[in-house]
């Protein structure tokens, strides 16, 4: 009833101040009577997949094998169920992360199970809590399913992303050797490894010490090698970590890989506090990585923290391709934020992705009715640090921030949880009042990107791609009348990723497209703020 009444009151009395630079195309709420997480709402052609864990066996979740099952529902462009299914079996299995494979052969979700029936097969230790990785079609399907872990068991799978051939690199915790892990150096170490496309581990490399470290995201580079976003601990010489840490809480750090799996550099960042990343985006001339912190010192000194002892500030820093920082700011108010997600948006610019407890300083618009109830915050920085805009999405319970998967360049799909409907921003048909958490899955368009904003699908038949499928170059041609507009072109993959971006003085010429891996692409012709986007095949 209290939450009922908050509602009225704010519906009444109280209007949202932020602008919206943010707009949030649909959304939609799934789950039963118990709670749901969901993890990555993935987009496909005719929708999307939503991949999460549901504990629910009622509502629209048509079965549960027991405890904890994955669920996956496939929806429609505007949030409409098309079908779903649960995965796992009698014990605890939960999905981490989700995404498409490079190669478009599938769906890999990988996340940890417990169960030694239902759908769990190749399992190595059965009964044992391991990481578990499931392909499926996008029929939903099972066509790849394995455990892979140590004797007595691993959970922290955290972060895994999509490689160009067809496989996938992760990031995970090991506290022992054995099984498919080669090294331990003591207590929790950051594990990285490379599989193929049939979940095969390629290569693997512990990072350590004798301490703590933890990896919260892990991405290719355009160099072929990866970049790690990790936290942690060390000061002695055992294991691998060629810096130490600041403090005995926690330390940024950032950890550089060739292709093979071999350790480039590494860098610990941060102050006297605890400072956590959770996010690395790749930009021209560096990195650009996203946290949060306690800091005032260090690495932090004149970052301008909001917070306090008990309260952390988003964290933003820009590093050269070798690690040094170029800047570091703060963002956030009196109460507490965490930047989980940070995106090059095609404007050149950063659009940054938090939770909030405050309602002042940076941040503006926060409709929660209580300082301890968290809500989404997003906002877009360029690329020296300059807050652009900010706007809070949420209602006046709490939403946590659990995926952003961007494309179609300027558009997101967000995949979060609410347990409160309607209010403010939260406005799903779906939810049934007095259960517990469901998925909350929107999409939102950056309206305040001037290089797609304006998008006039009226001339998409003067525009010509071919030939399509496309080996080794790529022709485009707009109608006669227009062939002398100068342009600009880009490639985005299905990560939504800037590939290849190339201004030409007409709106006709050659690509060459020879270096990309096969896959699906979009290419994005912009001129005169007519935008126009074509699915591409590289063979």
């Amino acid at each position: 009833m209290l939450k009922f009444f908050f509602l009225f009151y704010f519906l009444l009395f109280s209007a949202k101040i932020a602008t919206c630079q943010l707009q949030i195309d649909w959304q939609q709420s799934y789950g039963g009577s118990e709670d749901e997480e969901s993890c990555d709402m993935i987009k496909l052609d005719d929708g999307y997949m939503i991949i999460g864990s549901t504990l629910s066996s009622d509502g629209p979740v048509s079965f549960n094998h027991g405890s904890y099952d994955i669920w996956i529902i496939r929806i429609d462009d505007t949030g409409n169920i098309i079908w779903e299914k649960t995965l796992g079996g009698s014990s605890v299995d939960y999905a981490w992360s989700a995404f498409q494979a490079s190669d478009t052969s599938g769906i890999f979700i990988l996340g940890y199970s417990s169960s030694i029936d239902g759908d769990i097969i190749n399992d190595p230790y059965p009964g044992i809590g391991n990481n578990w990785m499931v392909k499926i079609s996008q029929e939903g399907d099972i066509l790849l399913s394995k455990k892979f872990g140590t004797p007595n068991g691993m959970f922290y799978q955290k972060s895994a992303f999509p490689t160009p051939d067809g496989g996938y690199i992760l990031g995970a915790m090991a506290s022992e050797s054995g099984g498919c892990v080669t090294n331990h150096f003591g207590y929790e170490d950051a594990w990285i490894s490379k599989f193929d496309e049939t979940g095969e581990i390629e290569w693997d490399l512990t990072v350590g010490s004798s301490d703590f470290e933890a990896i919260n995201a892990i991405i290719p580079t355009p160099d072929g090698g990866y970049i790690a976003a990790m936290n942690g601990y060390s000061n002695d010489s055992t294991g691998n970590m060629a810096c130490n840490s600041l403090n005995y809480s926690s330390d940024a750090i950032v950890c550089k890989i060739n292709s093979q799996g071999m350790i480039e550099w590494q860098h610990c960042y941060g102050g006297s506090q605890k400072d956590l990343l959770f996010s690395i985006a790749p930009v021209a001339d560096g990195y650009v990585v996203a946290g949060l912190t306690f800091s005032y010192d260090g690495d932090l000194e004149n970052a301008g923290n909001h917070g306090s002892s008990n309260w952390a500030d988003c964290w933003v820093f820009k590093i050269d391709l070798v690690g040094n920082i170029i800047w570091s700011k703060c963002y956030g108010g009196s109460g507490g934020e965490g930047a989980f997600f940070i995106k090059q948006a095609p404007d050149g610019n950063l659009l940054v992705f938090c939770e909030s407890t405050s309602k002042d300083g940076d941040v503006i618009g926060n409709n929660t009715y209580s300082q301890y109830e968290t809500s989404i915050w997003i906002y877009k920085i360029t690329p020296s640090g300059q807050m652009l805009w900010q706007q809070s999405i949420g209602g006046i319970s709490s939403e946590y921030l659990k995926g952003v998967t961007q494309f179609e360049a300027n558009r997101y799909a967000i995949s979060a949880m609410m347990d409160f409907s309607p209010s403010f921003d939260v406005n799903c048909s779906n939810f049934i009042p007095e259960t517990g958490y469901n998925f909350w899955q929107f999409v939102i368009t950056d309206l305040t990107d001037s290089t797609v904003n304006t998008v006039n699908v009226s001339k998409y038949e003067d525009f010509n791609v071919f030939p399509n499928p496309a080996t080794n170059n790529l022709t485009f041609s707009k109608s006669e009348n227009q062939s002398q507009t100068s342009c600009m072109i880009q490639i985005f993959d299905i990560n939504g990723r800037i590939v290849l971006s190339r201004q030409f003085l007409f709106s006709n010429g050659t690509i060459d497209v020879s270096f990309l891996p096969g896959g699906v692409y979009i290419l994005r012709y912009v001129a005169n703020k007519e935008v126009i986007l074509k699915k591409i095949l590289i063979l």
